[in-house]
C-alpha cells in the first residue's frame, strides 16, 4: 500500500521561515475582529491599570477582550481553556502576538471592568451603526432563562440556614479552643496551627455564604406572606449562589436559575441592551432599555413589541409618554363574540355558551366579555345591560409597595337578568356584577386598536424570530446553558460578554467594511 508522504517533516529545516501572520488567511474572521478592536477608545480600561505595581507589565484590554469574544464565538468559555488556545492554537497566538496569557489572568479580567463592559459593548454597536441615518424603526424585548452555577441540591429554607449558622458557630468555638490547646502544649495528636487556620477560614467562608442566603429566603418568604398571607410556603434559595433564583426549567423540574434580558433591533439584529433581571420581572428592565438605548445611540425607538406578561400597565403608560409604539398580545382582549353594532342589544341566545369564562367548577363569564364604552363612561354587559361607575380614584395594591388608581363599576339589574346564573356567584347578586377598570386600561386600549391592524399583527409576529433566534443561537451553537460564575454582579458581566460576542459574530459575517 502507498501511503501519502508528509509534505514537510518535523525536524526538516526551512530556508524561509513562515511567520504568523501568513498562518492566517486575508479574510479570516479573526483579522476583521483585529480591526474592529483596534477601532474602539480603549481609555476608561487603561484608567484602570496603575503603572505603580511589581511584577510583569500588563497586557492591553484589547487582547484580553479580544480573546475572550473569539473564544466565545468559537465554543470556548473555560480560562484555562483559552490559555492552552494561547499557547497552543495559531488563530489565538496570532491575535495575542505570542503573548503567554493565563488562566487566573483571564478569569480576574473577565469577573472585573462592568462598567468599561457597557462601554465596549456601546462602542462596538456604535461602529455598526454609524452609517445608519433612520432611528430604530422596530425592536423586540423578550427574556430567557439560564441555569445558575448552584446544585440544586442545595436549596434550603430560611429555617435550615437559621439552624446551620448555629452550628458553625459551635464548630468555629470548638477550633478556637483547639487553637488554645495547641499553643499551650505540643501533641502530634492535635492538628497544626495551619491545618486549623485552614479549618476557620473554611468555616468563615460557609458562614458567609449561609448569612447571605438566609437574608434572601427571608425577603422571598415576605414576599409570599404579602401575597398569600398564611398560607405562604417558605422562601428557598440556593446556599452556592442566593442571587440565583429557583425557578421551573423547560427540560423538567426546578433549579437555581438567572433571567437574562434582551432588546434587539430587527434591521442590524444587534442587541442594543442585555441585563439580569431579579426572577420573574423581565418587565421591570423595559423602559429603562429604552431610555439606555436613546441615550446611547441618539435615536429613539419607533415601535417596541414585547411578551404579554412583559407588558404591565406601568410600562404601558411609560412608552406612551415617550412617544413609542407598543405591539403586544394582552390577556384582557374583548371577545369579538361580544361585539355587536348595537351594545343595548344583547348578545345573541345561541352565542352565550362561546362567551369567554373564567373559574373552577362554576364558571363564570370573563371581564373580556364586557365591552367599555368611553362616551358614556360604562361598560356593556352581554344581556345589554350597563355597568356604571361607583367608586373612582380608589387604590389597589400591586405588590413591592407599589399601588395604581381604580374605578369600580356596577350593575344595577343583575338580580332580574336571565343570565345571571353565567354572569356571577349567587351570593353576589344583590351586589350586582363588577368590574374594575385602572388607571392604565386607556393605553391597553390604544395597544388592542393598534393590534387589530395588520401591521400590528406583523410587527407582533416578527418579534419572535427575532428575540428567539439570539437565545437559540447562544444556547444551541455555542453552548451556553449555565452560567460560569456566581453572584449578581459577576452574572451580568458574563451575560454581557456573551451578548458583546454575538454581536461581534454580527458585524463580521455582515459583509460590511468593519
Amino acid at each position: 500500500m502507498r501511503w501519502a508522504s508528509a509534505p514537510s517533516p518535523r525536524h526538516q529545516l526551512v530556508l524561509f521561515p513562515t511567520s504568523l501572520d501568513e498562518s492566517i488567511p486575508a479574510n479570516h474572521p479573526l483579522r476583521q475582529l483585529d480591526v474592529l478592536l483596534d477601532s474602539i477608545d480603549w481609555t476608561s480600561w487603561e484608567n484602570n491599570y496603575s503603572n505603580e505595581h511589581c511584577g510583569q507589565p500588563a497586557i492591553h484590554p484589547k487582547f484580553m477582550s479580544g480573546c475572550i469574544l473569539y473564544g466565545l464565538l468559537k465554543g470556548i468559555r473555560s480560562s484555562r481553556k483559552l490559555e492552552d488556545a494561547c499557547c497552543n492554537r495559531i488563530d489565538f497566538m496570532w491575535f495575542v502576538e505570542n503573548r503567554k496569557i493565563d488562566h487566573a489572568t483571564f478569569a480576574k479580567f473577565r469577573q472585573q471592568h462592568g462598567d468599561a463592559i457597557k462601554d465596549l459593548f456601546r462602542q462596538v454597536n456604535q461602529a455598526a451603526l454609524k452609517l445608519r441615518q433612520s432611528g430604530f424603526i422596530e425592536l423586540a424585548t423578550d427574556g430567557t432563562k439560564i441555569r445558575a452555577n448552584a446544585s440544586r441540591q442545595k436549596i434550603y429554607t430560611e429555617e435550615f440556614f437559621s439552624s446551620r449558622l448555629d452550628e458553625l458557630d459551635r464548630k468555629f468555638s470548638e477550633a478556637m479552643k483547639e487553637l488554645e490547646e495547641t499553643d499551650v502544649i505540643e501533641n502530634p495528636e492535635l492538628a497544626t496551627k495551619e491545618e486549623i487556620y485552614r479549618k476557620l477560614n473554611s468555616i468563615n467562608r460557609e458562614k458567609q455564604l449561609c448569612q447571605n442566603a438566609l437574608k434572601k429566603a427571608e425577603e422571598l418568604s415576605q414576599k409570599r406572606k404579602r401575597k398569600a398571607g398564611a398560607f405562604a410556603k417558605p422562601g428557598k434559595t440556593s446556599l452556592t449562589d442566593s442571587d440565583s433564583q429557583l425557578m421551573p426549567n423547560k427540560e423538567g423540574g426546578f433549579a437555581p436559575n438567572y433571567t437574562p434580558a434582551v432588546t434587539v433591533d430587527k434591521e442590524s439584529g444587534l442587541i442594543l441592551y442585555a441585563d439580569i433581571v431579579e426572577g420573574h420581572a423581565e418587565a421591570d428592565c423595559v423602559v429603562p432599555a429604552m431610555k439606555e438605548i436613546t441615550a446611547n445611540y441618539c435615536k429613539k425607538p419607533v415601535n417596541v413589541s414585547m411578551d404579554s406578561h412583559v407588558a404591565s400597565g406601568e410600562n404601558l403608560l411609560q412608552l406612551e409618554k415617550d412617544g413609542i409604539n407598543t405591539f403586544t398580545k394582552l390577556r384582557n382582549q374583548t371577545s369579538e363574540i361580544a361585539k355587536r353594532p348595537d351594545l343595548s342589544e344583547p348578545v345573541k341566545k345561541e352565542d352565550w355558551d362561546k362567551l369567554p369564562k373564567a373559574g373552577g367548577k362554576r364558571p363564570q363569564l370573563h371581564r373580556s366579555a364586557f365591552i367599555y364604552d368611553e362616551k358614556n363612561d360604562c361598560y356593556w354587559c352581554p344581556a345589554g345591560k350597563q355597568l356604571k361607575p361607583e367608586k373612582k380614584n380608589a387604590k389597589a395594591w400591586m405588590g413591592s409597595n407599589k399601588s395604581k388608581s381604580i374605578a369600580l363599576y356596577i350593575c344595577k339589574s343583575c338580580s332580574e337578568c336571565e343570565f345571571k346564573d353565567t354572569c356571577m356567584p349567587r351570593k353576589k347578586t344583590k351586589r350586582g356584577r363588577t368590574i374594575t377598570r385602572d388607571e392604565y386600561e386607556n393605553c391597553r386600549e390604544k395597544v388592542l386598536q393598534r393590534m387589530d391592524t395588520q401591521e400590528g399583527k406583523e410587527i407582533y409576529k416578527r418579534r419572535m424570530h427575532i428575540v428567539e433566534t439570539i437565545f437559540g443561537y447562544l444556547k444551541g451553537v455555542l453552548g451556553i446553558r449555565q452560567f460560569l460564575y456566581r453572584g449578581m454582579e459577576k452574572v451580568k458581566n458574563e451575560w454581557s460578554w456573551m451578548c458583546l460576542a454575538y454581536n461581534v459574530r454580527k458585524i463580521i459575517y455582515s459583509g460590511q467594511p468593519v
